[in-house]
């Protein structure tokens, strides 16, 4: 090999490595959709987890701030941390009456977005990425009351602005009206956070099978189009960023029977098929079972796929034990695993043995 012709690779080496490095955003391996890059183009180990109000230290760890649960997160080497808007309120523990996002249709709280702008300002700081959920399915769900009056709103919850008199809940996804304003949502949250090198990757909705007259059943149309519907505004938009698709888990298999929406795994959107898992309570045999089921079948449609969600139920006396083998079956089969935290409802928040067991699982020195 002459030394022209080693120049010319060593150049295209430099050249390629570079046109990555400047690519600036999080990228998956073209050969292996389960690899990824951070935004320097170097390989980066997802691991992560759910935080999905960090911005409220009334429902944080020890009411920690959003800072200091950075600082936890980042010590114990997660790296990927997913987060939803806030839909609106709803009373829990000694959290404080805040605004949702969009208090009215098309208007969008500042308090709110100075709130996520200090989590990806965060996220720069501690290295690390965030899974931006831009709808939350369980508020949208639980706040179709149209009864509540305006007056009683922020006493205990609040109910959605996208109801409309006389439509059931399923006019989320189906309503002229609605489909216009949560594109407009879609739009302007993908412009506010496009250039940031520190997003991972768009959620459009937090568990999108969810506002359902059959809650969480098998795959239903109108569900796979709003959600690609709302990925091809975010894809008008930004070409850079990856979209990650949540459904609610364990509610679509029947039986034992796992039912894998099929058409929404194959969307040519779903960049990263998310599973969320709550079976434990069945123990061992849920993690030998469905849990392994649900990664043989969905590694099928040869995309990304992580847990997005799982968590044994703190009361659970084989908490820890069944926390480390749902891990070690992740790893197993390099899906990252994403625990669920909330101070407030039956899976509770971080605990320290919690954090050990991911510790010792990931190699990771503290």
């Amino acid at each position: 090999m002459n030394f022209a012709r080693i120049a010319i690779l060593l150049l295209c080496f430099i050249f390629t490595k570079n046109e990555l490095m400047a690519a600036g955003f999080v990228s998956q391996d073209k050969n292996d959709p389960q690899k990824f890059y951070d935004h320097l183009g170097k390989p980066l180990n997802v691991v992560g987890i759910n935080r999905f109000a960090i911005y409220e230290s009334e429902d944080n760890k020890d009411g920690m701030s959003t800072e200091d649960y950075f600082k936890m997160l980042k010590a114990n080497g997660f790296n990927v941390l997913r987060v939803f808007v806030r839909e609106g309120y709803l009373k829990e523990g000694n959290r404080p009456v805040r605004s949702g996002l969009e208090p009215k249709l098309g208007t969008y709280s500042p308090e709110h977005l100075a709130e996520i702008d200090n989590v990806f300002e965060l996220a720069k700081k501690y290295d690390m990425y965030i899974i931006l959920a831009m709808f939350d399915h369980w508020y949208l769900r639980h706040t179709w009351d149209l009864t509540i009056k305006p007056e009683d709103a922020d006493k205990n919850i609040t109910k959605t602005v996208y109801a409309i008199p006389g439509k059931n809940m399923e006019s989320f996804y189906t309503d002229e009206r609605n489909i216009e304003y949560a594109k407009k949502r879609i739009e302007f949250l993908t412009k506010r956070y496009k250039d940031n090198a520190n997003l991972f990757a768009w959620e459009p909705m937090n568990e999108a099978n969810g506002v359902t007259l059959v809650p969480y059943s098998k795959e239903n149309p109108i569900v796979v189009k709003w959600f690609d519907t709302m990925s091809e505004v975010i894809k008008g938009i930004d070409k850079n960023h990856l979209i990650t698709l949540s459904l609610t888990g364990d509610v679509y298999s029947e039986h034992g029977v796992f039912y894998p929406w099929e058409k929404a795994y194959s969307s040519p959107y779903a960049d990263i098929i998310q599973i969320h898992a709550y079976g434990f309570a069945a123990g061992e045999q849920y993690i030998r079972g469905l849990l392994t089921t649900y990664f043989k079948v969905i590694k099928g449609f040869k995309k990304a796929v992580f847990v997005g969600e799982f968590a044994p139920e703190k009361s659970n006396k084989q908490r820890s034990k069944l926390l480390k083998k749902a891990l070690a079956l992740g790893k197993k089969n390099n899906i990252p695993m994403f625990l669920w935290t909330h101070r407030y409802d039956s899976f509770g928040e971080l605990t320290e043995d919690d954090l050990k067991i991911y510790r010792e699982t990931y190699n990771i020195k503290n």
